[in-house]
């Protein structure tokens, strides 16, 4: 449910935004993180435990991995499943919020303007789910599972990754001058005219050619 309703409550103007992670050309933003701390202490009756928001950083991290990736697979939605998927969840905050009326109150747009504010974030969600799906047919380790395993791994014996640069050069070819042009001209006829003479071609081309 925190998954299917993250979007809808980062829309609020909670706060001002900025970007706390970029994955591949995907980024979480900081209204993600607090869109789904606000939902489950909505939604909570327990106390929530102090390093809830890493929790949640970590898994809208594992999301968008899994959307770079579907992305690079070319993996789709048809807009039918779309629609769908729009329906059902209006559906389910009709019901939380008792009305389409209130509903549309509450955020201050009608059900067609929430459902175009809220058409992409859906999209990706249906990607990143098909991607999931696809990673994780035929495994029988949840990721629960590989979690709690890493998470008993001692901390000094993690290895690191490796750092990652990217780097970027401005190339400049230079112009050449009408001089250079008239020296190699009769460089060239120099040579041409030794070999003419009888001086050896693959010595020449050898000494001279690149």
């Amino acid at each position: 449910v925190l998954l299917l309703t993250s979007a809808w409550v980062a829309a609020q103007p909670i706060l001002v935004d900025k970007v706390i992670a970029v994955v591949g050309d995907n980024v979480v933003l900081q209204s993600d993180v607090e869109g789904q701390f606000q939902q489950m202490k909505v939604q909570g009756d327990a106390e929530l435990p102090p390093n809830v928001r890493c929790e949640i950083f970590d898994n809208l991290l594992l999301d968008k991995l899994f959307l770079s990736q579907a992305q690079l697979d070319s993996i789709v939605n048809t807009p039918d499943e779309i629609e769908a998927e729009l329906n059902r969840r209006i559906k389910y905050f009709i019901s939380i919020f008792g009305s389409q009326e209130k509903l549309e109150e509450y955020y201050g747009k009608s059900l067609l303007e929430l459902k175009d504010d809220f058409k992409d974030d859906i999209d990706k969600q249906l990607i990143t789910d098909k991607m999931k799906g696809k990673v994780f047919s035929g495994l029988k380790v949840s990721p629960a599972e590989v979690r709690e395993y890493f998470n008993r791994i001692p901390k000094d014996s993690i290895p690191y990754f490796n750092s990652e640069l990217e780097l970027g050069e401005i190339v400049m070819y230079p112009k050449i001058s009408e001089l250079e042009k008239e020296r190699t001209k009769k460089r060239i006829n120099d040579l041409r005219k030794d070999i003419l003479e009888g001086a050896d071609f693959s010595l020449k081309a050898y000494a001279f050619s690149e």
